[in-house]
């Protein structure tokens, strides 16, 4: 790998050694770290030397002795951490593939009991896996979409990780209803500019509507978000009257960030006062 070979003796090729990555597409992968996760100063140097090394012990001969001796025995654990136990098994069988994804997978959990950052650069490999799949075969972009959505998608979630819940689940709509996936994706380009008109609007409303909260500092920020494909698809197959039809409209998201939980309920009470909720369309979370 690009460090590796820097920084190490050359390690040769496995036997089995799947197809090369360049330095750009390891350094992509890496830099996920710290665009999509908070990360402490002094964690950010080890999690990106091990997710560039990250599947060297598993696609050529590098040891976790030899990345130990070259970078540490923080670098070297995290590695031995994503590395997959049954790296030198490749039976094609559906069932072999699946034992062997659960053994991976508990390794990785045991693992990031002790240290969360195993799991933090396992979600940065499968969110680059993920944004590159286009250039798998349809089996294999189905079947790591399935177990992206059966696996990351809850883990992400029970983490707080949301913006990666959120490009997972929208990465496995693609792949895994890619039909009505593009059907929407089409009605949107067809509306962005409407949209874009829309959004400024409702951002500037709520501006104007709580400047009084913003004024004093009890608003952190507000953020508008347009609703992800995969909750629009939701909501369509959740109305079967509707399939036939056109598919919903996406609905803005207002994202009100309060300086704390008791201002939070003031502003939301303030938001009800002047918009009054509708009978069986609010969500309280």
């Amino acid at each position: 790998d690009l460090l590796a070979r820097t920084l190490l003796p050359p390690a040769q090729p496995a036997p089995a050694e799947q197809v090369e990555e360049t330095p750009e597409a390891l350094e992509r992968r890496a830099r996920l770290l710290w665009h999509r996760v908070a990360l402490a100063p002094e964690d950010i140097f080890v999690m990106y030397i091990a997710a560039l090394l990250h599947d060297t012990v598993e696609d050529t001969s590098m040891t976790i002795s030899r990345i130990a001796t070259g970078f540490g025995p923080t670098v070297a654990s995290l590695v031995d951490g994503v590395t997959k136990v049954t790296s030198g098994a490749r039976s094609s069988s559906a069932g072999s593939r699946a034992s062997r994804s659960r053994q991976d997978l508990r390794k990785v959990l045991a693992r990031a009991a002790t240290d969360v950052r195993v799991l933090v650069i396992k979600f940065a490999d499968r969110m680059h896996n993920m944004r590159t799949l286009e250039h798998m075969p349809p089996n294999k972009q189905r079947r790591i979409a399935e177990e992206t959505r059966a696996v990351y998608v809850p883990l992400a979630e029970r983490l707080g990780i949301h913006i990666w819940k959120t490009e997972f689940e929208e990465l496995c709509c693609k792949y895994l209803n890619g039909y009505a996936f593009d059907l929407v994706a089409e009605q949107r380009a067809t509306s962005k500019a409407a949209r874009e008109r829309n959004l400024r609007y409702l951002r500037n409303y709520f501006g104007t509507l709580l400047i009084d909260f913003q004024a004093d500092g009890s608003i952190q920020y507000i953020q508008l978000l347009e609703e992800p494909i995969h909750t629009q698809l939701r909501r369509w197959s959740e109305r079967p009257t509707e399939l036939n039809g056109p598919p919903p409209v996406p609905i803005p998201r207002i994202k009100v960030v309060a300086r704390d939980r008791d201002m939070c309920w003031r502003i939301l009470g303030k938001i009800h006062q002047l918009l009054p909720p509708m009978p069986g369309k609010l969500r309280d979370y």
